[in-house]
């Protein structure tokens, strides 16, 4: 729905109805969607715009060699990353720059996450740095990071509650990162991650989305 328009309009799929993933934006014009699979071993389909939804297409070159994607993301110079399984359901991440296929990005991550490990986020602080979370390995290796420009993922754990598994993250305005561990929020400052209390009356409560504002600050519901 443009802002002119009275109502929706569905441009993917011209007909029918896919599993849809979440809307993400870059700082060049494009908007990305994915729709997921009806099958676990499948990554689904990523399509592009760049005409602010008015057409998209797909945008696959290289996707047919993952198997079972999970989680996708998309940082603000249109590089898409993409969490997949390699042999024995080994987590292994993939990166597909703009106009590229997607590529093999697990150096650092290679060998030190097992079949248990799930990422539940992929984000960049929109500062030279990308995060990766998730967990339900046997390690306290929870939070990884790299440069945005590439190269070794490496634990970024400091303040880290353990074992609990990173559910959500999210960026604030001033490039400080924000997560959800289990039951407790944590907000990432001078590379060190600070557990913030949760508001009265939410104590021991689940935590089922995360996001902030232009203000710095954090909503949860």
């Amino acid at each position: 729905k443009d802002p002119a328009s009275t109502s929706f309009t569905q441009p993917v799929p011209a007909t029918g109805y896919g599993s849809a993933g979440p809307i993400f934006a870059d700082t060049l014009g494009n908007i990305y969607a994915r729709t997921y699979a009806l099958t676990l071993s499948s990554p689904g389909l990523i399509f592009k715009s760049n005409d602010y939804g008015s057409t998209w297409q797909a945008d696959t070159l290289g996707l047919s060699q993952i198997t079972g994607g999970q989680c996708f993301g998309v940082d603000e110079y249109g590089n898409e990353h993409l969490s997949g399984q390699g042999p024995f359901g080994v987590t292994v991440l993939y990166k597909k720059v703009p106009g590229g296929g997607f590529t093999l990005d697990d150096l650092g991550i290679a060998n030190n996450v097992d079949a248990f490990f799930v990422v539940n986020a992929i984000i960049s602080d929109d500062d030279g740095n990308l995060f990766m979370g998730g967990g339900g390995d046997a390690n306290r290796r929870t939070c990884w990071r790299r440069p945005i420009s590439g190269g070794t993922w490496v634990p970024d754990t400091v303040g880290l509650p353990g074992f609990q598994t990173v559910q959500f993250m999210a960026r604030e305005y001033n490039h400080n990162m924000v997560a959800v561990t289990g039951n407790g929020i944590y907000y990432r400052h001078t590379g060190v991650w600070n557990n913030i209390p949760l508001p009265s009356g939410l104590v021991n409560s689940y935590i089922s989305a995360l996001a902030t504002d232009s203000s710095g600050g954090i909503l949860i519901a």
